[in-house]
């Protein structure tokens, strides 16, 4: 019988994949992986859509349509650096205030939304 293993929203969303890797929503190879800062806020704001097509809870689907919102913004505006930071840091205290969906699907996509705005809040 072969080993089974528990797969993480981390690991859903960023698993190697024929020499490629799974790098702000997008497969690149590591030589691309550089410099994708964008794709990575498309990634935030990606996974933050996918919440609003799942089942989740009243009160979190409120906090989850204003991250969305300003998550688009950040991804389709051409924001000045200073905002875009303060931008993602409100998407980060918007995610804060939701401890569960009541959807699993939903709760991993806010899972690697997380993820993605730690990394990009490392490279500022």
């Amino acid at each position: 019988m072969p080993a089974t293993r528990t797969v993480s929203a981390i690991d859903r969303f960023s698993v190697p994949h024929d020499n490629e890797w799974f790098v702000g929503g997008l497969f690149r190879s590591p030589v691309e992986a550089d410099g994708v800062t964008d794709d990575r806020v498309r990634a935030v704001y990606d996974h933050l859509a996918a919440t609003g097509e799942r089942p989740v809870e009243r009160t979190a689907s409120r906090w989850l349509g204003e991250a969305e919102a300003v998550a688009r913004d950040v991804a389709e505006g051409d924001l000045d650096p200073a905002v875009r930071r303060r931008r993602l840091e409100t998407i980060a205290e918007l995610l804060d205030n939701v401890a569960g969906t009541g959807d699993e699907i939903a709760d991993d996509h806010i899972a690697a939304a997380r993820v993605h705005l730690e990394e990009l809040r490392s490279e500022s």
